[in-house]
């Protein structure tokens, strides 16, 4: 499988979850960057995604409606059920999407919470961790402050805040963030199927 430099913007990776202000349009902006850094994956399995916002289902005020396969195209949908107003095809019958960001529940699925460094190391490692005593997540060894992976974005949104989206944050924990704060700009992780036929 090729590799994807996750660091090649100077070695910070802070992508914004959204390009606007409302996180009602969803993560355009870190799904168009990982679909231009997945798209030419082989031997990675095309993907069909269709997932609505889990931690919007029901709410009118804030989130976005989804992300859906409609006629051989995925786009992400507003509430509205229209695509966003950045009309960002993230996948098309010709460059099919390869990877998808995480969702909240498979994050919550590992035991990963809101308390500082309790994710399971496999989902914070190359996270840069500030604690001086226990650097155990950091991609080196200094305080620098944007010499780091600052963390991923999630899929969902945050419901409690039109400007915040889910991320597995630097410090190892599940929280919110202002997609639209420059310092707490995350990086993105790709999750792929693989066929079980496949690993037997």
């Amino acid at each position: 499988m090729e590799k994807t430099n996750y660091t090649e913007e100077n070695n910070y990776c802070r992508y914004s979850w959204a390009k606007s202000l409302t996180s009602t349009l969803g993560p355009n902006e870190a799904m168009e960057k990982l679909y231009n850094s997945t798209k030419d994956w082989i031997n990675v399995p095309d993907m069909i995604m269709n997932y609505e916002d889990e931690e919007n289902i029901g709410i009118s005020n804030g989130g976005y409606l989804g992300i859906k396969k409609i006629d051989n195209l995925t786009k992400i949908l507003t509430k509205s059920s229209a695509t966003s107003v950045n009309n960002i095809v993230i996948d098309t019958i010709e460059k099919p999407l390869k990877a998808r960001l995480p969702g909240k529940k498979e994050i919550l699925d590992t035991e990963c919470k809101t308390s500082m460094g309790s994710c399971p190391v496999w989902l914070v490692e190359n996270l840069k961790y500030y604690s001086v005593t226990n650097d155990k997540y950091s991609i080196n060894n200094n305080n620098e402050t944007y010499q780091s992976i600052h963390g991923y974005w999630l899929l969902p949104s945050f419901n409690g805040n039109n400007q915040c989206a889910y991320s597995v944050s630097k410090f190892g924990r599940l929280e919110s963030h202002d997609h639209n704060n420059d310092k707490n700009f995350s990086g993105i992780r790709p999750v792929i199927t693989v066929p079980i036929s496949d690993l037997e």
